[in-house]
């Protein structure tokens, strides 16, 4: 089983830090069996923080639309949050439905390569309007220049840090090591004198 650690912060230290000043580090273990309920629940776990920052991004990209026109700039950040937010949607569901059995088809494949939509606007929010940007402020310094780099780089990383998470769950899938239970084995699995 892998285990991913999320370290708490707590009075400023993480990691090996946070123990010694008596921090709480929490570990996020895959779980080996999962009903379609706790499948749901983890999904959304997975993806629910960058999805909701998509959504604000998309919303606030409507809004300069309506102040400025439609420049290009602000169609990549609307429809890359649209596409990204229905494909990260899109891929975690097509990976709970299949429950062991594969799917073959084009739709199938075009949702399984989507997953690189959202990894890919994430890296652009992540290195060209983060990054890149912070990196021109050193000619002509502004505060709010500074702050949206900043929200560029944090909402960047939460897209790519979830499109990476829902791939390795449907890796897991498919390796067999995370087993998704059919509703009619769910029964079976949690009777008496099952192991789970």
């Amino acid at each position: 089983m892998r285990n991913i650690v999320i370290a708490v912060r707590q009075r400023g230290a993480v990691g090996p830090e946070a123990r010694a000043q008596g921090g709480k580090v929490r570990k996020f273990t895959w779980p080996t069996t999962l009903t379609g309920a706790e499948s749901s629940i983890l999904i959304g776990k997975l993806i629910i923080i960058p999805c909701l920052g998509l959504i604000v991004l998309s919303i606030a990209t409507i809004v300069r639309f309506i102040q400025q026109g439609f420049y290009f700039r602000y169609w990549l950040f609307f429809g890359g949050s649209i596409i990204s937010i229905i494909e990260l949607f899109a891929f975690n569901f097509q990976v709970s439905n299949v429950k062991g059995e594969k799917k073959r088809g084009v739709f199938p494949m075009l949702i399984a390569f989507g997953a690189f939509a959202p990894y890919l606007f994430g890296c652009y929010l992540f290195f060209y309007e983060g990054l890149w940007r912070l990196y021109r402020l050193i000619g002509v310094y502004s505060f709010r220049s500074l702050v949206r780099s900043a929200l560029f780089v944090i909402l960047g990383y939460m897209v790519v840090k979830a499109t990476y998470r829902s791939t390795e769950f449907a890796k897991m899938v498919d390796k067999g090591q995370i087993r998704l239970l059919k509703e009619k084995q769910t029964n079976e699995a949690t009777g008496p004198g099952s192991k789970l």
